[in-house]
């Protein structure tokens, strides 16, 4: 997760035009999976990251390449790009699906607690370290 949020980190600083980005721990993607959540991908149980890009196509491309490198460099092992709309519309629905996943395979009496968190993008790497700890 550390790692995950570092690249995160350093690609916001870069500049990279965003339109959206997530994290997801090992946790999360292994609730996809067996929730069924997204039945035309199974997910390696890792720390995940998903963006959206914004921009000209020329830029987004350079956001593309960019991303690619601060992600290799920060231990990614995979990377995955829709390259239409219905394949973006996949990849975002994992996220989408994370808290429903979560319910649908909780034990009775159990409660689920769902909550974002807010920190200067400096500091990530750190409190996701530490939270994790």
């Amino acid at each position: 997760m550390r790692d995950a949020a570092s690249a995160a980190m350093q690609l916001i600083r870069s500049g990279v035009q965003l339109g959206a980005m997530e994290i997801m721990d090992d946790v999360q993607m292994n609730v996809i999976n067996r929730a069924g959540a997204t039945p035309f991908r199974k997910w390696d149980e890792v720390p995940t990251l998903f963006f959206k890009f914004s921009g000209t196509k020329a830029g987004v491309e350079d956001s593309l390449n960019l991303t690619t490198q601060i992600a290799k460099s920060n231990k990614s092992k995979d990377f995955i790009f829709a390259k239409t709309d219905k394949e973006a519309h996949d990849l975002w629905t994992a996220r989408k699906e994370s808290l429903w996943s979560m319910l649908s395979l909780r034990k009775e009496g159990d409660e689920v607690w769902s909550t974002d968190v807010c920190t200067p993008i400096s500091r990530l790497p750190d409190i996701i370290g530490t939270w994790r700890s």
